[in-house]
């Protein structure tokens, strides 16, 4: 049985939970770990279209608006780990 190393979750619901989870997180503490505010408002306006994309039902979507999820969820993704690397790791 193979296992899974990744440390984010491979969910679309799970992954905007973290994110969003992270980003209250950040809110309250990003000042004293030097996290810019610009970093802060991406990630918000990122979970944001995610939330908005992944709220569109099933039976409404089409192949434009799973490429869009996709797009999404690949920019949330990318920034998710972009802060956990430049901001989380950093001691």
């Amino acid at each position: 049985m193979a296992t899974r190393k990744d440390w984010l979750p491979s969910n679309k619901n799970k992954k905007l939970e973290m994110g969003i989870n992270w980003y209250k997180i950040l809110i309250q503490n990003g000042n004293l770990w030097n996290v810019p505010e610009i970093a802060i408002t991406e990630f918000n306006m990122a979970i944001n279209e995610a939330e908005n994309e992944n709220k569109i039902p099933l039976s409404e979507r089409n192949v434009v608006s799973n490429i869009r999820l996709r797009l999404t969820f690949n920019k949330l993704t990318a920034i998710m780990r972009d802060i956990k690397r430049r901001y989380f790791f950093v001691p």
